[in-house]
């Protein structure tokens, strides 16, 4: 007869180990690690709060006479070079069948695999602001950075050298975090905040996990069966699987919501998730849109469920119509976040609520506060915090209270945008919205004067060719990029300037006025235009440096 699973805690930091040294593997039938960043945060706070986080399911195995080949954690082989493949030698080992996503997560954050995570390029390392921490933000005290992103690595490192942020791999020692923080570089906080600070330590260094251990000797058809209904029915449920079964009670199909949102409104269905329109609902209903706060602000009753999910959908399809129709966000590339049109949606619901005949001022504060947070990239990290709160104070602006204080802090038209380029599946959102500043101006072609936008077979290129100016710090700025037709583009080639803006300037009928109302277009000035012809990108480059910052100036300028 079958041995019956033993469950056990575990301490999680443990299993940890055990993957980094072979002795906890997975089936290579599973599915590839697939969390992102925020993913990856989410759970870290998870861990650091000392929430529940669901058990683990594994089986005892023989590496020489498994029933099923395996494989190791994502990240182990190019963290421990040593570990080739399972190999008999290494004698019994644990195959995790269920908590893969959640282990892997915990692994990367400590041994920072050079892995690039889910929707970029780029590895990312992970930190623990010591900041929010004392004062008990623990939910955006992680921190992921890209490893390519270099002006931010060195921003982290010198906070690391004063104390003030610590890396997940130190975080997790024990022998290493506590010298640090008592001795070391940590020593800058105070008693009472080394005590906070050790208690959030403790939380992940002693998390203890429940792990369902199936023998050894447990049937392959067992296994198998036991690992289908795993994915089935979803052991680890997000927020909208658990909405779904809460909301089950009460006769509301959410899974048929989902359905035909989808079939109704397939380009907003692809951009944004499920869970984008729970936190809508949420906001409408002025509730909390932290995932420990999101079930209960949406556990309504169902003719009020009902009609928070008609208004959410609704305005969540205006917001996206108003990003691509108003702010020149045309392609969702181009849209500053996902997490911006839930709060836009919020305020375009807000905004319905008030006298028609206020709708004209009140439209305009609301795209005052889109371009405020675009530009000042409000919402790249600790959105769901600042979504919550902004919304609210925005509201009450938009009905006749004060403005926000936070939206009087930045002049842009003193911006630094040299500094703005654009990394490889890192796109921030300033960059999104200084490209959506130029469509806004009606970017038109710069050989025929015919618009860019309307024909969508464009190119966000450089000016200044990079193969001729690669040298050059300012080569990538958004400030030697714009739009331009793919036909235009191929033309341009690896020309300089003056030689390719002769050919523009013959396109114009070698009418200068006319050639340049094209490039005022792009944002390109006189100035800026005598610049191109004298292929000088310095003084172009400072020239577009303005026009961008009264650009920028114009949509911030705030009506009180």
């Amino acid at each position: 007869m079958t041995k019956s699973p033993e469950a056990n805690p575990k301490n999680l930091l443990s299993l940890v180990r055990n993957a980094y040294s072979g002795k906890l593997v997975i089936p290579d039938f599973q599915r590839s690690f697939i969390w992102d960043r925020s993913d990856i945060e989410e759970f870290l706070s998870s861990l650091l709060h000392g929430y529940f986080v669901g058990t683990f399911l594994a089986l005892e195995s023989s590496s020489r006479d498994s029933i099923f080949s395996y494989t190791f954690i994502e990240g182990v082989k190019e963290c421990n070079p040593e570990l080739r493949k399972p190999t008999s030698s290494r004698g019994s080992v644990d195959m995790l069948l269920d908590g893969q996503q959640r282990l892997t997560s915990l692994f990367y954050a400590i041994y920072s695999p050079n892995i690039p995570l889910k929707g970029t390029k780029n590895s990312f390392e992970f930190y623990l602001d010591l900041k929010k921490i004392v004062s008990n933000d623990i939910d955006d005290a992680i921190i992921g950075i890209s490893t390519k992103n270099n002006k931010q690595k060195s921003e982290f490192e010198a906070k690391y050298d004063e104390g003030l942020v610590a890396p997940i791999s130190l975080v997790g020692s024990q022998s290493d975090f506590i010298p640090w923080l008592y001795a070391g570089k940590g020593n800058v906080w105070r008693k009472e905040e080394q005590q906070l600070i050790m208690s959030v330590h403790e939380n992940l260094s002693q998390f203890m996990i429940p792990v369902i251990t199936l023998p050894e000797d447990t049937p392959r058809s067992d296994i198998v069966n036991t690992f289908e209904r795993i994915n089935r029915t979803g052991v680890s449920l997000s927020i909208f699987d658990l909405a779904t079964a809460q909301l089950y009670s009460q006769e509301i199909n959410l899974r048929d919501l989902w359905k035909s949102f989808e079939k109704n409104n397939k380009n907003v269905s692809n951009f944004l998730d499920q869970v984008s329109i729970l936190r809508v609902i949420a906001l409408i209903n002025d509730h909390e849109i932290r995932r420990k706060n999101l079930l209960d602000a949406v556990n309504l009753k169902k003719e009020d469920f009902e009609n928070s999910w008609q208004n959410a959908v609704k305005y969540i399809c205006d917001a996206y119509e108003r990003a691509k129709n108003s702010y020149g966000a045309f392609e969702d590339k181009w849209i500053s976040s996902k997490q911006q049109i839930v709060a836009l949606a919020t305020l375009l619901y807000k905004a319905s609520e008030q006298s028609p005949y206020l709708l004209e001022n009140i439209y305009n504060k609301i795209d005052t506060w889109y371009w405020y947070c675009t530009l000042s990239q409000r919402y790249d990290r600790h959105y769901i915090t600042r979504v919550y709160s902004d919304t609210k104070r925005v509201a009450k602006w938009i009905s006749g209270g004060d403005i926000p204080e936070w939206m009087l802090q930045t002049d842009f038209q003193d911006m630094n945008f040299k500094s703005v380029q654009r990394s490889s599946g890192n796109t921030s959102s300033l960059y999104r919205g200084c490209i959506s500043i130029l469509v806004q101006q009606g970017v038109r072609d710069f050989l025929t004067g015919q618009s860019s936008v309307s024909s969508k077979k464009y190119e966000d290129d450089h000016i200044f060719c990079k193969s001729i100016y690669k040298n050059h710090p300012f080569v990538d700025s958004v400030l030697n990029r714009s739009l331009i037709t793919k036909g235009t583009n191929q033309r341009k080639g690896k020309k300089c300037p003056s030689d390719f803006f002769k050919d523009c300037l013959t396109g114009h009928d070698n009418n200068e006025e006319r050639l340049l109302s094209t490039l005022q277009t792009h944002l390109i000035s006189k100035d800026a235009y005598d610049a191109l012809k004298a292929d000088d990108i310095d003084r172009f480059i400072d020239a577009r440096q303005r026009s961008l910052g009264e650009a920028a100036k114009k949509l911030t300028t705030v009506d009180r």
